[in-house]
């Protein structure tokens, strides 16, 4: 008689169904706690990953979304929360390492967390209009340089990562372009279109149709490899820029006093789930990039951001 055959056997029984099933994960629902509305890419990572996980986990997943105070709302809830595995932070490095070195004072820290790994990136873009003059960044800097302060940008707001990351490439670069924030990506496009500024550094979710249809021009993205719908794009990384690589990624947080096993657990999951080319696929549609990391590894990322982000942190406050 075959392996097979003898499992089937015992399925036939039941005696194989504790060795073939593993115990579901939680006996109540795990709820993903999200810290802004829905439709954004903060909110489209979760979701996606929540189709994958909860079948592996064999335990139901539900969205639970929490917006306020720039996501301090959810950040505090999951924090307090009790640590059982039930109540998962939902979230992008913008709440945690962003926020935490913008405000000091902030009601957590990246230490109230422990992260079940990362899911995917929304990786920052550096653009203008078709018809620029400019279509490198070689000659972006060239010009910034021989004309200080002349240049500006749009992004989607002070303190927001597309702000951070173009910050972050000025201080690398050693230029001198001036920010102009709006309030959220969508009235930075409509600025950047309407030629109000020459630049805009953007979220690829946000930009990517207008890049698609060839009105605005991309110079750099900030992402760690080329993005394949934009695969002539060179990164600042490997245009020499280093440390402007900053992204929106997302990523799955529990109460640091969670047991070990059972952020292993939802770890292991994220890592199967994450090498299942249906959600590669999915999160690709969503125009985002699968980014997979493990917990510590998430982490580390999230305190080297925190620093990076303190260095230009008066800047910002400053520049307004």
């Amino acid at each position: 008689m075959t392996r097979r055959q003898l499992l089937l056997c015992l399925a036939a029984t039941g005696l194989a169904a504790p060795a073939l099933a593993q115990a579901p994960y939680a006996t109540r629902p795990v709820s993903f706690v999200i810290p802004l509305p829905p439709g954004g890419p903060t909110d489209r990572a979760p979701r996606i990953a929540m189709e994958f996980l909860s079948p592996l986990l064999a335990t139901p997943i539900v969205a639970l979304n929490r917006p306020g105070a720039g996501g301090a709302v959810a950040a505090e809830y999951v924090a307090r929360s009790r640590p059982d595995g039930l109540t998962v932070f939902a979230t992008s490095n913008a709440t945690l390492s962003v926020r935490t070195a913008m405000e000091p004072t902030s009601p957590y820290r990246l230490d109230d967390f422990v992260s079940a790994g990362s899911i995917a990136a929304d990786v920052g873009v550096i653009g203008v209009r078709r018809d620029s003059p400019i279509r490198t960044i070689e000659e972006l800097v060239a010009v910034a340089r021989r004309e200080p302060g002349r240049l500006s940008y749009a992004s989607a707001g002070p303190g927001s990562v597309s702000n951070l990351s173009m910050e972050l490439f000025k201080l690398s670069a050693g230029v001198d372009i001036l920010h102009v924030p709006y309030a959220g990506s969508g009235p930075a496009r409509t600025a950047i279109l309407a030629g109000d500024t020459p630049l805009v550094s953007g979220a690829y979710s946000a930009f990517g149709s207008l890049f698609a249809s060839g009105e605005l021009r991309a110079l750099a993205t900030t992402s760690a490899q080329r993005i394949p719908d934009l695969s002539s794009v060179p990164t600042l990384s490997e245009l020499g820029f280093r440390g402007s690589d900053l992204n929106i990624w997302m990523g799955l947080f529990l109460p640091a006093a969670t047991p070990p096993d059972l952020v292993a657990r939802m770890s292991d999951a994220l890592a199967t789930a994450m090498r299942d080319p249906a959600m590669d696929t999915a999160l690709r549609r969503a125009l985002l990039v699968p980014d997979h990391r493990d917990g510590p590894a998430a982490m580390r990322l999230l305190a080297e951001e925190q620093a990076a982000v303190a260095r230009v942190a008066d800047r910002i406050r400053t520049a307004g």
